[in-house]
């Protein structure tokens, strides 16, 4: 009687934590996808931003200079 509880006591334990470890993969899989697709919209858009920054100074500068030019 003692083994069989022991056995069934065995049983219960594995294949209860063998779900867990799957899920936990997965959700550790998830989140690793996750942060590697958010790390690179990061680094796609901060290169689209600062083009976009300079692109506006660029456009001040040609601005103020051709309002000084008709200034003349």
């Amino acid at each position: 009687m003692t083994r069989y509880c022991m056995f069934m006591l065995l049983i219960l334990v594995l294949s209860s934590c063998s779900g867990d470890t799957d899920e936990q993969k997965t959700g550790a899989i998830d989140q690793l996808t996750d942060r590697v697709a958010q790390e690179a919209v990061q680094n796609i858009r901060e290169p689209i931003e600062r083009a976009k920054q300079v692109q506006a100074i660029q456009d001040a500068h040609t601005k103020a200079i051709n309002e000084a030019v008709e200034n003349m």
